[in-house]
């Protein structure tokens, strides 16, 4: 596996190529989901652009479907107070 750091690195200069409008913390996100595989981190990037628009860490997870933070919080706190 390629360290994340390194796949991220990769995918700003593939987005900088493709003159794709996306943040740093969008590329991290992928990179991480990637692991570690060059080839699945550009794939998701792609589904990403495919979207259209401003790729951002909201667009990237709801892309790998992953719920927002405070949604999870609230799932916790209940789970914890029993309600």
């Amino acid at each position: 596996p390629v360290p994340s750091d390194a796949v991220a690195a990769h995918l700003k200069e593939i987005a900088k190529t493709e003159k794709l409008d996306v943040s740093d913390e969008a590329l991290k996100l992928l990179a991480e989901h990637g692991d570690g595989s060059f080839r699945d981190s550009i794939s998701m990037l792609d589904q990403a652009s495919s979207y259209g628009g401003k790729i951002d860490v909201e667009s990237v997870r709801a892309l790998l479907g992953i719920p927002p933070a405070e949604l999870v919080g609230k799932l916790l706190d209940n789970v914890e107070s029993g309600t």
